[in-house]
């Protein structure tokens, strides 16, 4: 589903035109669902591709430099050898959506695309859902979400 959140610049380029797509997983199938359509529009539009994997700040000082570099690699692992695209992966420690939305700020992201598991509900398909929800919301660009 491509949704506009309320803060979406209208003001910026219109036409179609995508330069810059952030893909956000946190490994879940549901995150790993959305990456052939991020992969698939970056190349159709010749776009930038930034993978961002967000960790959590429990992670202790000591171990992040190793935990992230880790995950950085996971990240570059994911595209595939002959990808016709320029990409960069971006690994940060902090809460979720707050994360994307920096990195998509930055980078002046025309697009965010990240999955969501089909199932709502109060159980463990709440916190998903709740990132998501806070990306739409506060995004300056539309969000794709793709639902497992």
């Amino acid at each position: 589903m491509l949704t506009t959140g309320p803060d979406v610049d209208r003001e910026r380029p219109a036409k179609g035109e995508i330069r810059e797509i952030v893909y956000a997983t946190d490994f879940s199938p549901a995150s790993l669902q959305a990456w052939p359509c991020a992969l698939s529009i970056a190349e159709v539009y010749g776009a930038h591709l930034t993978l961002v994997h967000i960790l959590s700040d429990d992670i202790p000082p000591y171990t992040r430099e190793g935990t992230e570099a880790s995950f950085q690699e996971q990240l570059k692992r994911m595209l595939p050898t002959n990808a016709a695209i320029s990409s960069d992966e971006v690994v940060r420690f902090g809460e979720p959506a707050t994360g994307i939305l920096e990195v998509a700020k930055e980078r002046d992201a025309n697009l965010i695309v990240m999955g969501v598991r089909g199932q709502v509900s109060w159980s463990a398909a709440h916190l998903p859902w709740a990132v998501a929800h806070q990306v739409v919301c506060h995004s300056h660009c539309p969000v794709l979400t793709v639902r497992d």
